[in-house]
């Protein structure tokens, strides 16, 4: 969704405001550290330097009150 307009922002047709917000309950770029881990849980793909919460972080299970 943030693509077509991120292009004509970069292009210089449009004047836009981007503003980046993260959930509370799932903080990945205020907690996270930059360095390298696996980019899965299973630990299967090569290390790639990322910032990241750790290869064996499962987000928490969202469950509605009823």
């Amino acid at each position: 969704m943030l693509y077509p307009f991120m292009i004509d922002a970069l292009r210089g047709k449009e004047e836009i405001r981007f503003v980046v917000a993260e959930p509370k309950t799932v903080p990945f770029m205020s907690e996270g550290q930059y360095r390298y881990d696996f980019g899965v849980p299973a630990g299967l793909t090569p290390m790639i330097k990322m910032l990241m919460l750790g290869h064996q972080f499962m987000l928490p299970l969202y469950m509605p009150a009823d």
